[in-house]
């Protein structure tokens, strides 16, 4: 469907600041950004198995980030993205101009610590938040609702915990989506992808 298309073409500027703090036990980033798609793909109106390059597309926002050591034995590492996407221009799907683009959410929020009880001991946990998104950037609307195609927000908690049996061999576990919460990982214009349940991956982990 884009074998035949010419590339896209894309258009970011950034500007941002970064100071580290208290003897850079702590970092502050912060940034202003802002992508402009000239030439977006779109689905063909006339057949949908084609592409063609016929829209203009915008994301802009900002950016947070602020990470660092508590004390000596804690460690924090956290993030937070707003983000503000828009059909700017459509040749074929007008009605679009003006919406959400697919799959962007306007916030977004990370944050994870990690915490050393004793020297061979790490353990920590977090979470990410991820806003409600939309399922088609051409068309938005749910024919027969009339309201927008989007799958709500979602929180998934993991943890991890990691033992250092020696100075080149440590042992981890991890579990994700400590909650068990569902929520929708992918969403497409016809179909969604679930994202994964309550699970955990266990490591054995050599240095030389």
């Amino acid at each position: 469907g884009t074998a035949n298309l010419a590339p896209e073409f894309n258009r970011s500027y950034e500007v941002g600041t970064k100071w580290d703090l208290n003897n850079a036990r702590f970092s502050v980033r912060a940034d202003l950004f802002r992508t402009t798609k000239d030439n977006a793909r779109e689905a063909s109106p006339t057949n949908s198995l084609l592409y063609v390059l016929a829209g203009t597309q915008r994301v802009q926002g900002a950016e947070l980030s602020l990470n660092g050591r508590v004390t000596n034995r804690w460690q924090v590492l956290s993030s937070y993205t707003f983000m503000h996407s828009e059909v700017v221009n459509s040749q074929y799907y007008p009605l679009s101009v003006g919406y959400r683009l697919a799959n962007v959410p306007n916030n977004l929020f990370n944050l994870w610590t990690t915490y050393q009880p004793m020297q061979r001991l790490t353990i920590g946990g977090g979470g990410n938040y991820v806003d409600s998104r939309s399922a088609s950037s051409t068309v938005p609307l749910d024919p027969t609702t009339h309201l927008v195609k989007q799958v709500p927000g979602y929180v998934v908690l993991n943890a991890m915990a990691r033992y250092t049996l020696t100075d080149n061999l440590s042992l981890q576990a991890n579990v994700f989506n400590l909650a068990n919460r569902n929520y929708i990982d992918e969403i497409h214009p016809a179909h969604i992808v679930p994202g994964a349940g309550t699970s955990g991956l266990f490591g054995l982990t050599f240095r030389f």
